[in-house]
């Protein structure tokens, strides 16, 4: 029986959490269909970017680091995470998301790889 409950909190929690990038993904859609009139082409709005990487690079740690609140707060609400072999896992998993968001963030840096190597 509580096994039971156990996969059906599982199951609530992937769903919210699939909601929540089905939602992000139309915000950020509709974002793109409203701001590409007022910006003209996709060069000027990539110009644009580049212009504003520091204040875009705030905005997206901000995100980051509200992410990584939440998931250090629902990680420590779930029975799962307790067991030594899931938990492990989990710090993989945890280790891969980081490198993953910080090599994303590496390729839009204005950086001039040949400067730094």
């Amino acid at each position: 029986m509580g096994e039971h409950k156990s996969a059906r909190k599982l199951t609530m929690v992937l769903l919210v959490g699939i909601g929540m990038v089905v939602l992000i993904t139309i915000f950020a859609l509709m974002l793109v269909t409203l701001v590409m009139p007022y910006v003209g082409s996709i060069d000027q709005l990539h110009d644009w970017r580049q212009s504003n990487y520091w204040l875009l690079l705030s905005w997206r740690v901000v995100l980051y680091a509200t992410l990584i609140i939440y998931w250090l707060k629902l990680k420590s609400k779930l029975p799962e995470f307790k067991q030594s072999a899931i938990r492990i896992k989990a710090i993989k998993i945890e280790v891969l998301a980081v490198l993953l968001i910080v090599f994303l963030e590496l390729t839009k840096a204005p950086l001039k790889w040949t400067d730094i190597l």
